[in-house]
């Protein structure tokens, strides 16, 4: 089969979408399938596996990630109808616009995946409300299938008018190491110079609002007042919200307790991870939450909050807890107070994982999804 994927970033910093979409692309791949992903250089670093084609067009121009990529237009007129399948990734771009337009003209069936970004809200609402109506319900309505990651998903695809039968659960996927091969912490624990007996509460995303920092930085406050010896990792590439993070834990009084370490990448993420006692996925809003499911894949413990789609995915190999400040504190107390109770989600994550998010149970899905197009 050949498979097209379309994505406006693939930039190692833009977190979880261009993860999956990577990911995605190799497995295909690796079963045979011929996948090329088209995208833009904005952000680029070069970061794919060499078992698919990536084409990243030269970006013109961007405005709040609506980048311009004429050259893309004329690629896809020559080159689509070549293709069995298109794979549309995130929502309101130039690049689902121009793909939409292109697939409808070719007869090519074509799948919209849009990674939690279905809904005209947080920011730019104005803008987005603009691009539905030239573009998004047009992209929306001849798509023949919408995939889903959660079921908080498919209420948000249902709400902006698609129906429930066009819609797939899917899951994001995670390569499961074998447990011999993860990394030691010990290595990520002096570069930032914590002491052997410190414990470590780590967050791993981006640096952004919605990513429910200055919910965690107030819910640590509570807790190292209460903890002697514990430490917050920040870690993440900078999405507008350092700045206020960093004045946030300053007005806290918590400089030597709170470390940033910018973005991490490849085995320092699970570095990072293997040297925490717990991580902490605070998210005011998250479709799923990759950094839950890499959690889990390294056996460390997860406490996170029911606003992230994942959390009822998980209740039954995690802590879960309503966005407050109070109950987030609580948890991260639980945890590192609780020897057995860390064994135990440490246990209980990873086999979670084992049974219901390796990559081969989910391509083997996508795999059908395509085939019934």
């Amino acid at each position: 089969m050949r498979i097209l994927h379309v994505v406006p970033y693939l930039g190692s910093m833009f977190g979880g979408t261009t993860t999956v979409v990577r990911k995605m692309s190799s497995q295909l791949a690796m079963r045979g399938h011929d996948v090329t992903v088209a995208t833009t250089d904005y952000r680029w670093d070069g970061g794919a596996d060499a078992d698919y084609q990536v084409l990243p067009f030269h970006a013109r121009a961007n405005l709040g990630l609506m980048i311009y990529t004429p050259d893309m237009r004329d690629w896809l007129l020559a080159n689509a109808p070549d293709f069995d399948v298109m794979h549309l990734h995130t929502f309101r771009s130039y690049q689902n616009a121009l793909a939409r337009r292109v697939a409808v003209a070719s007869g090519v069936h074509y799948v919209l995946q849009a990674h939690g970004g279905v809904l005209p809200s947080f920011g730019k609402q104005g803008l987005k409300v603009a691009f539905d109506l030239v573009y998004g319900q047009r992209i929306l309505a001849d798509a023949s299938r919408a995939i889903a990651v959660s079921a908080m998903e498919i209420g948000q695809y249902v709400k902006m008018g698609i129906p429930r039968d066009k819609i797939e659960l899917l899951p994001n996927g995670i390569d499961l190491y074998n447990r011999q091969e993860l990394p030691s912490g010990e290595v990520f624990r002096e570069r930032i110079g914590a002491r052997g007996d410190e414990r470590l509460v780590l967050f791993l995303g981006r640096v952004d609002r919605i990513k429910g920092l200055e919910l965690l930085i107030g819910a640590f406050d509570q807790l190292a007042r209460r903890l002697e010896g514990c430490r917050l990792v920040i870690a993440g590439p900078d999405f507008g919200y350092l700045s206020a993070a960093e004045r946030k834990v300053a007005e806290s009084g918590l400089d030597d307790r709170v470390v940033f370490t910018g973005e991490l990448r490849g085995e320092e993420k699970n570095e990072a991870l293997r040297s925490a006692d717990v991580c902490v996925v605070p998210s005011a809003f998250d479709i799923f939450s990759m950094t839950a499911l890499e959690s889990m894949a390294c056996g460390t413990p997860l406490v996170l909050t029911d606003r992230c789609g994942i959390a009822d995915m998980v209740r039954d190999s995690a802590l879960v807890v309503g966005y407050d400040s109070d109950a987030l504190a609580n948890a991260m107390l639980r945890v590192l107070e609780d020897g057995s109770l860390r064994a135990s989600l440490a246990k209980a994550g990873r086999e979670k994982v084992e049974r219901e998010f390796g990559w081969p149970m989910i391509i083997d899905r996508l795999e059908d999804i395509y085939l019934t197009l």
